[in-house]
């Protein structure tokens, strides 16, 4: 829908050629790499991203839990990035295809798939176990892998992380979570995040709660990722 709506935004239109495909998979895992990364650095799209990260296992189940509205505006803005950079909707739509088989092989489970490194391919596939990596909340791990398919971006802004063997996965979100509560799990980000703004003085502080990094407090008492990985 998207891609049609856009149509006569695109500038230039690439060719459905080998060249083509392979620029228009490095736009559209871009698009992913730069929405994926804002989702874990703006609080308030943390709270939609979330859900994604709550549960303490990771398997295929976990590549389709998602907020409801996540897709939705994910969805528009990758079709606005592939489409102001000239890729053309045969392309998107192929690339979608791949994407969408291999992004839910990348959450196999550990039980299944114990090495999810699969040799050769860890050099430049987001493996299982570079998602892995993406979904643990070890101080090394915080915010790692945000690519979906190739590690190219992430080797490029400097987010590839290899998993350590010596480092045991723990999966989910940094905060404590009640798993027993839909609730919690599904809304609960949203409701720490109201929290955060009911407690901030001023106006300025409640508007930084939504913008700035989850972890951030108006107190200077630093709960960052970064922080936490130092």
């Amino acid at each position: 829908f998207w891609l049609g709506v856009m149509e006569s935004l695109r500038p230039f239109d690439v060719p459905f050629t080998w060249w083509g495909f392979i620029y228009g998979f490095l736009v559209f895992e871009l698009a992913v790499w730069l929405l994926h990364w804002a989702s874990h650095k703006v609080r308030l799209l943390w709270c939609i991203h979330a859900t994604h990260h709550t549960s303490e296992t990771i398997n295929i189940g976990v590549a389709t839990s998602n907020f409801f509205m996540e897709q939705a505006y994910l969805t528009f803005f990758k079709s606005l990035i592939c489409t102001l950079l000239g890729v053309t909707p045969p392309i998107v739509l192929t690339i979608l295809i791949i994407d969408g088989v291999w992004v839910r092989f990348s959450h196999i489970s550990e039980d299944t798939l114990p090495d999810g490194r699969l040799g050769f391919l860890n050099w430049f596939l987001i493996t299982p176990s570079r998602h892995r990596v993406h979904h643990a909340r070890n101080p090394l791990y915080l915010d790692q892998n945000f690519s979906n398919t190739l590690s190219f971006w992430d080797w490029v802004f400097g987010r590839l992380q290899r998993e350590d063997k010596a480092e045991t996965f723990q999966y989910g979100i940094t905060r404590p979570v009640n798993h027993a509560s839909f609730i919690d799990f599904y809304m609960g980000e949203w409701i720490t995040l109201w929290h955060d703004i009911r407690k901030a003085p001023g106006l300025k502080n409640k508007l930084l709660y939504l913008i700035m990094p989850p972890g951030w407090t108006h107190t200077g008492e630093s709960k960052l990722a970064g922080a936490i990985r130092k």
